[in-house]
């Protein structure tokens, strides 16, 4: 059973740098991957992606992961995780998702969309740099997610 929010460290310091330029993009059949083209010209800084179960891109007809690399290549970041309610995203399970991270996208394990979109708009208001939001990104700040070990 998970443990509740880890205990406290140090002292209490809110961090108020949130950025607001991030989106929600729920993957869904038929998708046209354009709209990855569209959401880099607004100038979104991150964006999560919602796949298909345990980390389902489409690939064959629709190259999802080109457009994910663009836009990691514009220093834009990528969060992947699971639209099903009980199912962590595994990349390691498919070959699509194992191409996606060696792109550089940022795998969302076990949050959810709400707790991904929260925590990148957190990570992008302590740093700019995508380097900087993979290592938020790599720590349970608060009970958020379950890192495998």
């Amino acid at each position: 059973m998970p443990k509740p929010v880890p205990p406290l460290t140090g002292p209490f310091r809110p961090e108020r740098r949130l950025c607001g330029d991030v989106v929600l993009v729920k993957l869904t059949p038929g998708l046209n991957p354009e709209i990855f083209d569209m959401l880099l010209h607004m100038n979104y800084k991150g964006i999560v992606v919602e796949a298909f179960g345990a980390g389902g891109l489409h690939f064959i007809r629709r190259d999802l992961v080109s457009q994910l690399q663009n836009l990691v290549s514009h220093g834009i970041a990528v969060v992947v995780c699971s639209q099903c309610l009980y199912e962590r995203s595994d990349f390691s399970i498919y070959q699509t998702g194992r191409l996606a991270l060696e792109k550089g996208v940022i795998q969302g394990y076990d949050m959810t969309s709400e707790a991904a979109v929260t925590k990148l708009m957190w990570a992008l208001g302590q740093s700019e740099h995508l380097e900087g939001v993979r290592e938020i990104f790599a720590q349970n700040i608060a009970g958020e997610v379950t890192l495998p070990r």
